[in-house]
């Protein structure tokens, strides 16, 4: 199922890489190519307006900056990156609007909102999308968690006030109480209210710890089967969307779209993703982009992640804490297989896995971390494996 998906080739790629990172970091291991990742995203020091492109891309890096933490607990990276975080987050909270929203047009320069290309149903380029916002409170919580292990205490108050003064904000101007999903902000002339609903304020909210998670049932049974191109129109954040997909529950919904996706892909004997990521895309316009054919656009390596998500975030229900991170959670979930066998990297050792439907069922892990086991994902039946060994189990 993974093909030659994530990139291991040390191309410092925007968002493509630090959403490749999510698989990227659990297959190579190499450290280098996610801090190229982190970056190339990262503004550069001293930013001005003119050095924003796409406005939504330097939203990204602090994500991968987090992520490269809780991997490899090396915490000397964001060290290294200090001055251009924080400068970073204190450039966006000096560029917004009094409600505290950046916009998708600060000059001639501008790009526009770009997530993921994907934006059959918006949000529009220019206007005020309410994914962004959420994408920048995110980056305010992280900037604050950083700052906590940083022993910064003030500047963690800081990056903390920011963030809740816009989660406010957020709710009250893009929050959908009818249809209990957020919209897509406004139109390009940043005023005209844009009603519409597309997936990505959701998944960034999911992300985030903002969206309500009484509302999840809705969200995936309701409002996602509803959104026009919703499963036409595949963005390359996929990764991102199906960690929200774990995250919310619904591990099993994802497994419909890697079969029209990526199986369809191997059914057709592909041996690399194409860039046109429409499962109703004909063979030849799958083979085609920038308009040439077999034309690559490079960022095909975001494609590899979300068949690792299913199996890494959901069969194997893998997580980490953000507190203590070398405490890591395991809540398996065979579906609708007889057996998985699994070698987990983390920055301890290996975790492995042997699960089987029927029998013992086996986990080996590493000194120096704790492991919480939730036999079929359950916490009734949790396990807390706290030394390091060979541990048996029924997988019931």
């Amino acid at each position: 199922f993974y093909l030659d998906g994530v990139k291991r080739d040390f191309l410092p790629w925007s968002m493509d890489a630090l959403v490749s990172t999510l698989g990227g970091d659990y297959l190579f291991g190499d450290q280098q190519v996610s801090k190229n990742g982190i970056s190339i995203a990262l503004m550069p020091l001293n930013p001005k307006l003119s050095d924003i492109g796409i406005p939504d891309y330097p939203l990204h890096a602090l994500f991968g900056l987090k992520q490269n933490y809780l991997r490899f607990g090396d915490l000397t990276t964001s060290l290294q990156y200090k001055d251009r975080i924080t400068q970073l987050l204190d450039f966006y909270a000096s560029i917004v609007d009094e409600n505290g929203f950046v916009h998708g047009n600060y000059g001639d320069r501008q790009f526009g909102y770009t997530p993921g290309w994907s934006t059959y149903n918006g949000p529009a380029r220019k206007g005020v999308a309410a994914y962004a916002q959420i994408m920048l409170y995110y980056n305010y919580m992280t900037g604050a968690y950083f700052a906590n292990l940083w022993k910064e205490k003030a500047l963690a108050s800081k990056y903390n006030k920011l963030a809740q003064d816009l989660k406010r904000k957020i709710f009250k101007h893009f929050w959908d109480d009818e249809r209990k999903s957020f919209i897509n902000g406004t139109m390009n002339d940043g005023t005209t209210i844009d009603k519409r609903i597309s997936h990505h304020a959701q998944y960034w909210a999911i992300l985030a710890d903002l969206f309500p998670s009484q509302y999840f049932d809705n969200l995936f049974d309701k409002v996602l089967p509803s959104i026009k191109y919703y499963k036409e129109n595949i963005s390359y954040e996929k990764g991102y969307e199906f960690l929200a997909y774990v995250k919310a529950g619904r591990t099993r919904d994802i497994f419909p779209f890697l079969n029209a996706v990526w199986g369809e892909w191997l059914d057709q004997g592909y041996t690399r993703f194409p860039e046109n990521f429409s499962p109703y895309a004909s063979v030849k316009e799958q083979l085609v982009f920038y308009n040439r054919p077999f034309g690559l656009s490079l960022c095909h390596g975001g494609n590899g992640v979300p068949p690792v998500i299913a199996v890494l975030n959901g069969l194997l229900g893998f997580s980490q804490s953000d507190r203590d991170i070398s405490e890591y959670s395991l809540a398996p979930q065979l579906m609708d297989l007889d057996w998985v066998k699994a070698r987990i990297p983390v920055k301890e050792g290996f975790i492995k896995l042997n699960i089987q439907r029927t029998g013992t069922s086996t986990i080996d892990i590493p000194a120096g971390c704790v492991v919480h086991l939730y036999n079929k994902g359950t916490a009734s039946q949790k396990k807390v494996l706290r030394k390091a060994g060979h541990y048996e189990f029924i997988y019931q």
